[in-house]
């Protein structure tokens, strides 16, 4: 028999999951209200002592890190990210940073891109008290290297550029925390361009709306 839900346990022995429990529960339930549709519905909440579980639908396909993008050729990997760009860009038009973006976290089915796993995610405009530090290697901006909660779109546009990045070249950028600069060169200037400024050390620096990114990137597939 097929199961068709997923299911995601936070063990209550680490302090930090309850509160990522309550992140999670929370931001999805806010987002399915709003009617974002690129998300896994939420099929019933268990409540217990030791631990606490949301059960998601079930989606099909592939996350990005089980596909082979060298298949790809650019064209295709362009207009892929542009899809990627819009469902993050509904996320961040109700005021949610995602904070996590990267390979694992989102999944290819046919046409349609799926945002998974808003442990991370915060509302914009609310406080929260961290007691914890998380990043993922080569995807997290700097920001998330703190214990002082930085929640910046541009923590998004940087992981979402290091997507592109991936795409580009079949590798992951190198982690933020660990490098001081890092040459980027590609054929195409006007990529380049585009990956050095969202790849930017500094916040100020990097794209600060996902509509810019879609149109910078949406110019390059016309001119290909």
């Amino acid at each position: 028999m097929e199961i068709n839900y997923y299911k995601k346990i936070f063990d209550l022995d680490f302090p930090e999951n309850k509160y990522m429990f309550i992140q999670e529960l929370n931001i999805m339930i806010f987002m399915l209200k709003n009617k974002i549709s690129c998300i896994p519905k939420i099929l019933k909440v268990n409540f217990k002592r030791e631990y606490k579980e949301i059960f998601f639908e079930k989606l099909h396909g592939k996350t990005l890190n089980e596909i082979d993008f060298e298949e790809y050729n650019i064209k295709s990997k362009l207009i892929l990210f542009i899809k990627i760009l819009v469902s993050v860009k509904d996320i961040h038009d109700l005021g949610i940073v995602h904070n996590d973006i990267n390979l694992g976290n989102i999944i290819l089915n046919e046409d349609k891109v799926y945002i998974i796993d808003f442990t991370e995610s915060r509302f914009i405009d609310t406080y929260y008290e961290k007691k914890y530090i998380s990043y993922t290697k080569g995807f997290s901006s700097i920001e998330k290297y703190s214990l002082i909660e930085k929640n910046f779109k541009e923590n998004d546009t940087y992981s979402l550029t290091s997507i592109l990045y991936f795409f580009l070249f079949n590798k992951i950028f190198p982690d933020i925390s660990e490098i001081k600069y890092l040459e980027i060169n590609h054929d195409n200037k006007k990529i380049e361009k585009f990956l050095k400024k969202g790849l930017s050390f500094n916040k100020e620096n990097r794209f600060s709306n996902i509509s810019q990114m879609i149109n910078l990137i949406g110019d390059i597939i016309e001119e290909l």
